[in-house]
């Protein structure tokens, strides 16, 4: 840590279980990564990690947050996420959200956090910010290296095989079978089966299993309760979102709700407090039904996040 930010100084605003669950995150982070560089960033309240020590190096950073523990993570729409636990799927990063320390020793995590740090920190950058085109959408999602470090083989190995198995012909539950009965690993099949889709042409940029995602995401200058009242109200919500028809799955006040869309594909939408009077909202939009609707929702959302904020600071 640098000897300007210690970590206690940095947590000592933190609960005492926030800060034993930050604590550990580093430590996991560490051990998937002993040589990454670690720099605290005071102003943004993230314990970063990386190749360089700069932000666009970072590979992911560990924020305490008032009742959880944030590892977000670069590329994550490139990380393979079986178990549906990162939060912003579809935008050039990812979230894991954490809240005890058995959620943050799952596999699943472990998993995640190999997979982001064989991608490396994220290289377009500046693209992602409107400056060029993004990153090539059929290079596999993590480095031979490390697939052939885990598993044996190669990813021109793993393509052969599934190529004289008919792989190209099947879905991706089939391409998983197929995988499964070579000995792969239950999340080494989901990795291995997206690498192969994208090298072969069957899954394109924001494409899951089951359809087409897409993210979004707005910081508002209210309280999260207040922002979060703006989702529920269905008057205060028609003058920010319109005549859209949508059904709650379900709610969490004033963390989440899960919603079916009128369209029916699935609305996340998580909420986080910044103080006392500014919060900021996330959406994760998914099972979209082609490349269109992605567009489409993209301009949809940034127009309707940007209403919000006017509706609610007005």
């Amino acid at each position: 840590m640098p000897a300007q930010v210690t970590l206690d100084e940095f947590l000592a605003k933190s609960t005492p279980a926030i800060r034993d669950l930050t604590v550990r995150a580093r430590e996991l982070v560490l051990s998937v990564a002993p040589h990454a560089v670690e720099k605290v960033w005071p102003g943004w309240k993230v314990i970063g990690f990386g190749t360089d020590g700069t932000m666009a190096g970072m590979v992911c950073g560990v924020s305490p947050l008032k009742e959880a523990v944030s590892i977000a993570l670069a590329r994550g729409e490139e990380i393979p996420d079986p178990a549906n636990l990162l939060a912003g799927a579809g935008k050039s990063y990812g979230q894991l959200k954490l809240k005890t320390r058995a959620e943050l020793e799952r596999p699943e995590v472990r998993a995640i956090l190999e997979a982001a740090f064989a991608l490396g920190g994220d290289p377009n950058l500046m693209k992602r910010k409107g400056k060029g085109a993004a990153a090539d959408a059929s290079s596999p999602p993590m480095s031979d290296d490390a697939v052939r470090a885990k598993t044996g083989k190669g990813w021109d190995e793993w393509f052969a095989l599934l190529d004289a198995a008919g792989g190209a012909g099947r879905d991706h539950k089939g391409i998983v079978a197929l995988l499964a009965g070579a000995g792969a690993g239950s999340w080494w099949q989901q990795m291995l089966a997206v690498g192969y889709e994208r090298a072969r042409g069957l899954r394109e940029k924001h494409q899951t299993p089951d359809g087409y995602q897409v993210g979004g995401s707005k910081t508002v200058g209210v309280p999260v309760e207040r922002l979060y009242e703006a989702w529920t109200d269905a008057k205060l919500r028609a003058r920010w979102l319109g005549k859209e028809k949508l059904a709650v799955r379900k709610a969490t006040e004033p963390k989440s709700l899960r919603i079916t869309w009128g369209d029916g594909s699935a609305l996340d939408v998580l909420f986080y407090p910044k103080g006392e009077a500014k919060s900021s909202v996330q959406i994760d939009q998914r099972k979209l039904p082609d490349r269109a609707a992605i567009d489409r929702q993209k301009a949809f959302w940034k127009e309707r996040l940007a209403r919000l904020k006017e509706v609610l600071e007005g």
